[in-house]
């Protein structure tokens, strides 16, 4: 069994499957602050609890430019009646054979379900927090509160990219220290047309 990822780190090549039957991969989990939360089973009391305090948060969620998406071994069928039983307003994905969760070191010893654990993204899908132990009725509060105090990532040029896009450019933050920085990106989107 893999160990968990840590802070820092990229998430690593991750498949899952959507209700619908669609596949996405790790890249599509990028672009805005993430929260990949893993719970063992649908409609169970905890898993309830926790998916229950991510709807009820899911506007501050919006507000904050982060996006959640609940993921377990359940089939997507399972998932759907799950969501529309309480009205959740965010994706469930379904890890099929377990093989992310086994990657990401949250796979339960009998293969059958998952651990409780959540990970925070950044928007370029590196690792921000890793939550091992998790309480499911104050998660999604404790996951806000420090999503927004995540620093961003600044490249070599001193340029952080926030996530969120205006006219379909990405919004940028410039790093105080680095003034120099809206001359070299100005010169690379200059160069990238």
């Amino acid at each position: 069994m893999a160990d968990l990822p840590q802070q820092g780190e990229s998430l690593p090549d991750l498949e899952l499957t959507t209700e619908s039957g669609e596949h996405i991969g790790t890249g599509e989990l990028t672009g805005k602050k993430t929260v990949l939360y893993f719970y063992p089973k649908d409609d169970t009391p905890g898993c309830t609890k926790e998916a229950c305090a991510f709807r009820d948060r899911m506007d501050e969620y919006a507000k904050a430019g982060i996006q959640v998406y609940g993921v377990s071994l359940d089939s997507p069928e399972s998932h759907r009646e799950f969501r529309e039983k309480y009205s959740l307003n965010f994706p469930l994905l379904t890890d099929e054979g377990g093989r992310a969760s086994e990657v990401l070191g949250v796979l339960r010893e009998d293969r059958k379900r998952t651990k409780r654990v959540t990970f925070l993204l950044d928007p370029e899908g590196r690792i921000s927090r890793v939550y091992p132990e998790v309480t499911p009725d104050t998660h999604a509060e404790e996951i806000l509160e420090d999503a927004a105090s995540m620093l961003p990532h600044y490249d070599e040029w001193g340029i952080a990219r926030i996530g969120e896009t205006l006219n379909d450019e990405p919004l940028v933050a410039i790093h105080p220290a680095r003034p120099d920085a809206i001359e070299a990106q100005t010169f690379r989107m200059a160069s990238i047309n």
